[in-house]
């Protein structure tokens, strides 16, 4: 995680990933930022779906399609895509 915050990348949503990648693949070795998402972790695309809208809905965050071209390969990408998606934007009642 400090090797992603010498990069820009915010320490607290590279901790939310990093925390909700090892709960969700109960992954008993640390994580590496360069980890291939399906190789390494076992993340199909469809378990990639949900852990991206579960760290946007754990990080305030929404989904734009289309936010990112490059496609979700390694964490650094999966980092990449939560800490771009925009706010969610409270409503003032």
């Amino acid at each position: 995680m400090e090797y992603l915050a010498g990069y820009g990348f915010d320490p607290e949503l590279a901790r939310a990933t990093y925390r909700h990648l090892q709960k969700r693949q109960k992954a008993a070795f640390p994580i590496d930022p360069f980890d291939d998402l399906d190789c390494d972790l076992g993340l199909d695309s469809e378990e990639l779906r949900e852990t991206i809208r579960a760290l946007l809905a754990e990080t305030g965050r929404i989904y734009l399609p289309g936010l990112l071209d490059s496609p979700l390969v390694t964490v650094v990408d999966l980092v990449r895509t939560i800490q771009a998606s925009p706010r969610r934007e409270k409503m003032v009642a």
